[in-house]
């Protein structure tokens, strides 16, 4: 079977498939003729009014809008018998939000591809074109980035200013997937703007947790699958409400009150988890596990005394051993302070008459070391347990300062 080729004035595209089919068009997987992969959309339907609409997304999306707006690289004519049917270029995407929801999102990826939605929509509101037609199937994901353009303007409604030809909405055509039409979209006469993609985009936020389209009330919550993100709700439920005068006014608004709502949320949370943090008594950490060390294996070679000790000590031992104030050593040769470790024990001076006596002194200085450390032990455990709890108590205060202002920012924006 012959594949379909569409000629432009500079490439020729031959098509590899379908790759999509919607009410008026088919989109194709093509091939240039370079071998370089693209998607293809081409129009069925020849109606003058589905003509106009495709004309005026080829025009705003072939000019380099926001890099969250597809952009459309190549245009021509498809000769079908006696059928002149238009067709447009654009790079292939591998993926849709609705494939990635369908595969379950995880909670924690929802945030960042909502917020590559949220800037295309916002870039296409600031040209004054509101998209009408906004759900998961047009979102389409670049992969393996996960980066998200919004496509599919066809049903869009441009400013007069913006127009290439003059589109009058009639109440026949159907201009967006019912499941995500805003309220004003369904009735007769109702005037349509930006507020109808925010109510979309309120539907498709909390279906990208959820897995439902939100219908009426009782619906699934965003708290109820993903309690970290409970917060989200209360924007959702504004996002959808009845009257598009009671939604945020732009995708601005939302962006601002996502990003608010959400520190103030996280603050709560560390406030809470800090208010019932509980420091513990001061509770020794010793290597020795409360075992004394003891001085064994004593030797003499000639001007030194050498012994081992056991357990092998922490170096804290060590520094408690060697720092005693308390002995003035033998004949001003052996005292602590001269011990030197050594990779197989340890040593002290001394000489022939005085060795046995150093000896003894040692196990004395030993036994001694074992109280300071255990005293220096307890010491630093009470200066941890001091010091957290001033951390502790330091931090609390920033939180609550942190939610206050965080909450009046919340509904200053609200205002």
């Amino acid at each position: 079977m012959a594949k379909t080729v569409f000629e432009t004035a500079t490439n020729t595209y031959t098509a590899d498939g379908s790759i999509g089919d919607g009410g008026c068009g088919t989109v194709y997987r093509v091939r240039d003729c370079d071998g370089e992969t693209f998607a293809l959309k081409l129009l069925r339907d020849a109606s003058s009014v589905k003509r106009k609409r495709f004309k005026n997304e080829l025009a705003f999306c072939r000019r380099d809008r926001h890099e969250r707006i597809v952009r459309v690289l190549d245009e021509g004519i498809l000769l079908e018998g006696s059928k002149r049917l238009p067709f447009y270029v654009m790079p292939l995407y591998e993926s849709t939000l609705r494939k990635l929801m369908d595969a379950h999102l995880r909670h924690d990826d929802v945030l960042p591809l909502f917020s590559d939605i949220l800037d295309g929509v916002e870039a296409a509101h600031l040209f004054k074109v509101f998209h009408r037609d906004l759900k998961p199937e047009n979102l389409l994901v670049a992969m393996p980035s996960g980066r998200v353009v919004v496509a599919d303007f066809g049903a869009a409604h441009f400013e007069e200013e913006n127009l290439i030809t003059a589109v009058e909405t009639r109440d026949a055509d159907r201009l967006a997937n019912y499941r995500y039409s805003a309220p004003e979209q369904r009735a007769r006469g109702r005037a349509v703007d930006e507020r109808a993609d925010i109510f979309a985009l309120g539907l498709i936020l909390n279906e990208m947790f959820t897995g439902e389209v939100a219908q009426g009330t009782g619906h699934k919550l965003i708290g109820t699958a993903a309690p970290p993100f409970a917060y989200l709700d209360k924007i959702v439920e504004r996002m959808i409400r009845q009257s598009p005068a009671d939604r945020h006014a732009s995708v601005t608004a939302v962006k601002s009150e996502l990003l608010t709502s959400g520190v103030e949320f996280i603050t709560r949370q560390k406030l809470d988890s800090a208010r019932n943090t509980v420091i513990p008594a001061a509770s020794p950490d010793d290597p020795l596990g409360g075992m004394d060390v003891t001085a064994i294996g004593f030797a003499y070679v000639p001007g030194r005394l050498t012994f081992q000790l056991e357990p092998t000590p922490p170096p804290e031992w060590v520094h408690s051993l060697v720092t005693l104030t308390d002995y003035l050593g033998y004949n001003g040769l052996a005292k602590p302070a001269r011990i030197e470790m050594t990779s197989s024990g340890a040593t002290v001076p001394a000489n022939e008459n005085i060795a046995v006596e150093v000896a003894q002194m040692v196990r004395q200085w030993v036994s001694s070391a074992n109280r300071e450390y255990r005293k220096h032990l307890l010491e630093k455990a009470a200066h941890e347990e001091r010091s957290q709890r001033e951390n502790l108590a330091a931090y609390r205060r920033r939180l609550e300062e942190q939610a206050r202002v965080m909450e009046r920012l919340r509904n200053a924006s609200l205002a």
